[in-house]
Parts: C-alpha cells; sequence; structure tokens
C-alpha cells in the first residue's frame, strides 16, 4: 500500500491465557489484528508524547551482540547504568525496571527536537556487565537511558500540544483517536483522566475515542514504528 500513515495500538492480556482477542463486527478472532481505513477526502494530523524522557547526552554503542549490549563508550553497560541509578538515589535494581528505560533515537524533527523509540530493558548479564534490551543493535548505533516520571510526562504532553495547538486553531478537527499507554494512566499519575483533561484543557472540547494500549504504532516521518509509554494522538478534519 506504500506510505500509508498507521496509527493504533497493540492488544495486552492478563498472561494467563497468554492470547488477546480482536472483535469486527460479529466475528472474534485470536492473536489478530483489528483495524479501519479511512478514504476519501479528509486531513490529519498525528503527534506522539512519551512518559519516558531522556537522560544525558547519547552514548554510542561499542560493543553488543543482537539485544544484549555490554560497552556504551567503551565502558561496561551495566556500570554507566548503575552510575545513572546511584544520581537517582535508586538502589534496587528490580524496582529500576519500572523508572529507567532505553531511548533510541530515530531522526530529528522540525524543531530540533529528537524523536525516539523506548524501550524495555530486560535484565543484565552480570558476569559480562551487559544489559539485555528490547531491541537489536549494532556497534555505532546511539542510544541513551530514559526516565519515566508523572511530572515530566504531563509536562511533555503539555509541550507536544501547545506545538499542534496553531494547527488546531486554524482548522477545528471533526474528531480524533487517542491511544494511550496503559502505564500512562493511574499507574503513572496516580489519578484517573490526566491525559484527557489535559487534552481538552489545551485544544478544547474535540471528540475523541480511546483506547488504553499495550504499546502503540504511529508514524515518525514516513515510517511506521511500534512506541511504549507513549500517548498518540491523530485528528480528523476536513
Amino acid at each position: 500500500m506504500g506510505e500509508v500513515p498507521i496509527v493504533g495500538g497493540n492488544a495486552g492480556e492478563d498472561s494467563a491465557r497468554r492470547m488477546t482477542f480482536q472483535w469486527n463486527e460479529e466475528n472474534s478472532s485470536c492473536d489478530a489484528v483489528s483495524g479501519m481505513f479511512l478514504t476519501g477526502q479528509f486531513s490529519s494530523l498525528t503527534a506522539i508524547t512519551q512518559s519516558c524522557v531522556p537522560m544525558g547526552e547519547p552514548m554510542k554503542v561499542t560493543k553488543v551482540k543482537d539485544n544484549v549490549i555490554y560497552e556504551l563508550n567503551d565502558k561496561p553497560a551495566l556500570d554507566v547504568l548503575l552510575e545513572i541509578l546511584t544520581d537517582l538515589r535508586i538502589d534496587d535494581l528490580e524496582s529500576a525496571s519500572a523508572y529507567v528505560f532505553i531511548g533510541l533515537p530515530v531522526c530529528e524533527g522540525e524543531n530540533g527536537k529528537v524523536n525516539y523509540l523506548v524501550r524495555n530493558i530486560l535484565g543484565m548479564d552480570v558476569k559480562a556487565r551487559g544489559l539485555v534490551i528490547g531491541a537489536n543493535l549494532q556497534e555505532g548505533d546511539y542510544l541513551f537511558f530514559a526516565l519515566r516520571e508523572p511530572g515530566l510526562s504531563k509536562k511533555d504532553l503539555e509541550e507536544m500540544l501547545q506545538e499542534i495547538k496553531p494547527a488546531v486553531e486554524k482548522q477545528k478537527p471533526r474528531f480524533g483517536f487517542y491511544f494511550n499507554c496503559c502505564a500512562r494512566g493511574s499507574a503513572l499519575y496516580g489519578g484517573l483522566d490526566v491525559d484527557r483533561l489535559t487534552i481538552r484543557e489545551k485544544l478544547g472540547d474535540i471528540p475523541l475515542i480511546g483506547f488504553f494500549t499495550y504499546g502503540e504504532i504511529a508514524p515518525i516521518g514516513n515510517r511506521n514504528f511500534i512506541h511504549n509509554f507513549t500517548g498518540v494522538l491523530t485528528l480528523i478534519g476536513d
């Protein structure tokens, strides 16, 4: 189909069944994809907000095998992570997995802001001082560590909405879709409806169709990506 922008989300499960379910009219399927294809004359605007914000400058991957990173800037990757956790005053590696993630730069946006993907730190190789992450990298790639924190998350959402506000005011959308990571709800903010109310406050009362998701789908430039811990807002207009 060529460069067709896709927005959406992954389905999650409760880890007991180890399968997901999708519906399409009167039919249900297991581990499938359900979607809607929009055609015709309309305008669309898609923007992404991150829950995990960069800490420090990007680091060069200097030793790696598949998804196990052994060295960053020629230093043992696990040691680099431990230094960051010390600065954050986090002394429990297990709890750190809820706050610290990997950011993978994709490209630089029009405003100079780096677009990036967030991936989990899945484990570690203590003997080799390596980190296991949710992506396969090559030597010479760059990454940074990213912090998941409610205040920074809300600030990123507000900045994203402020960037698109002039376009929204110029041509008010008819409706929109919001795909929100399930980790951006009360688990992050400690309260309900934070994102929805912030969108309404900044952009007005646009009808929104919303989903909590287990990973989001959205384009950066002309490429579609799987995202983690993001909110993806797509507005549809004339």
